[in-house]
């Protein structure tokens, strides 16, 4: 089974643009209980780390709805 950062990125990379709701990234974690939606905050936050970037940078939360990946030169209402 893939790390669940590789998991996240994948799915954010093939979106781009497209808003992830917790409970829908949760989906991609089927039958692993660890992962609620605390949980995925976590991975997220892990895979912000190991990509080495600004918090947001490419991995943008989008308050009261989830997370969006954007390109490096994106900023965040484009």
């Amino acid at each position: 089974m893939k790390p669940p950062e590789y998991r996240l990125l994948t799915a954010l990379a093939l979106r781009r643009g497209e808003i992830f709701t917790p409970e829908k990234l949760m989906e991609l974690f089927a039958g692993d209980s660890r992962f609620t939606p605390e949980g995925v905050a976590y991975a997220l936050m892990r895979l912000r780390t190991k990509l080495g970037r600004k918090d947001d940078e490419l991995i943008q939360t989008v308050r009261g709805f989830g997370y969006v990946s954007r390109s490096p030169n994106q900023g965040p209402s484009s």
